[in-house]
């Protein structure tokens, strides 16, 4: 927890924070979960996608949010160029808040009515120079960030370009999404006209437009295209040069086990002799308590516990017809039949539930209809390994 100075506790009160409550306040109730900050950037006014200026909305993201009070801009080392600033908006997973005058270069830091720190965000960089313009008659420049370099199908967090448009004036600006190897347009967002300094974000979901299905996994890359009024972005388009680019990976599964762990033996291979079956699946072993995600994202056919699966689930991987089922994790997994899944969400944790020999996953992969519902299963060690070698 920070130690908060006469000044700085006097900034929050002027701020409508309040007076933190000190650390041997009486109350009886439980504190809140102190805030977890996961990242940082510039929504509004800013110098460019890396640098906010002062007046720039930032955007502050994370988990247990809500109770946010106000924001600590950090600056250098030390507290002699710290700024405190209220937030505009609060919600559990985001705050907004705009950049003081004379705050500096450095970490934000979140605080509570009691004085309860957040972690240090990402370094955010402030720009105090003068607002870039283009040239009268030149494309308005724009720049391009891919919001991170490997995407999943229907992830949590599905691929994602962030862009900001130069200058003084509106611009027109088109989005196409390419892919690598045949340089086939996957995914088109119509000409929107975006006012400058503004963080625009575009968002695909996997889903190759000229196909209907998943995209195919590879490189993938964002193109942006900008005009003036006197030209139409569709036209800037067609011409084949794209003011920006940004290229990402894409999957379209995710390895299950988010840790160290090893196939095992040949006892735990698919179609390994059982006392009266054989084995259907494949098991993986790791540490009990090391979590487990969504290979693909779908919706719950069953979840529950079984004698001999222990705490199992089963999802009905989307656009593929195939179920898949772990077995054997530690609880009750964190989802129930019915419920919509996606490609990496935290699905519960490896464990020895059931009739199981030390902690592992048991994997199974069953062809449609599904599992026990007249499909049958197949061997998933070639998949598992191949999800493996790029997760």
């Amino acid at each position: 927890m920070r130690i908060f100075t006469t000044t700085s506790l006097a900034l929050l009160g002027a701020l409508g924070g309040g007076t933190p409550a000190l650390a041997g306040d009486p109350g009886g109730a439980a504190p809140p979960t102190p805030a977890h900050v996961s990242g940082v950037h510039c929504a509004l006014r800013c110098a460019d996608l890396d640098a906010a200026r002062p007046g720039s909305t930032v955007r502050i993201t994370g988990t247990h949010l809500a109770a946010t009070t106000a924001v600590d801009f950090r600056g250098a080392p030390g507290t002699a160029d710290d700024r405190m600033a209220r937030p505009t908006k609060v919600t559990a997973n985001a705050v907004e808040v705009r950049v003081p005058s004379a705050a500096h270069t450095g970490p934000l830091v979140l605080a509570d009515a009691a004085a309860t720190d957040s972690n240090p965000s990402p370094r955010l960089a402030i720009d105090a120079g003068p607002v870039r313009t283009a040239a009268p008659g030149s494309t308005p420049a724009v720049d391009v960030q891919i919001v991170s370099r490997k995407a999943f199908f229907d992830g949590r967090r599905p691929a994602s370009v962030r862009y900001l448009a130069q200058g003084s004036a509106p611009v027109s600006v088109s989005v196409a999404l390419v892919r690598a190897t045949d340089q086939a347009v996957v995914a088109q967002w119509a000409p929107r006209t975006v006012d400058p300094g503004t963080t625009q974000t575009v968002r695909w979901n996997g889903m190759d437009a000229s196909t209907g299905h998943a995209a195919t996994r590879g490189r993938y890359e964002f193109r942006v295209f900008t005009a003036d009024s006197s030209a139409s972005a569709r036209a800037a388009e067609a011409d084949g040069a794209p003011a920006a680019a940004g290229s990402f990976l894409f999957y379209d599964y995710e390895f299950p086990i988010r840790g160290a762990h090893s196939f095992g033996t040949a006892e735990g291979r698919f179609g390994a002799q059982r006392n009266g079956h054989i084995h259907q699946g494949q098991d993986t072993f790791a540490k009990c308590g090391t979590p487990l995600v969504a290979a693909r994202g779908g919706v719950v056919k069953f979840a529950g516990f079984q004698g001999n699966a222990g705490n199992y689930l089963v999802i009905d991987a989307q656009g593929t017809g195939v179920d898949q089922v772990y077995m054997h994790l530690r609880a009750p997994a964190l989802f129930a039949k019915g419920q919509k899944v996606r490609t990496g969400d935290h699905i519960g944790d490896v464990g020895d539930t059931g009739d199981a020999v030390g902690c592992h996953l048991h994997f199974e992969e069953w062809s449609a209809p599904g599992w026990y519902t007249g499909g049958s299963p197949y061997d998933p060690l070639p998949d598992l390994r191949a999800w493996d070698a790029f997760s």
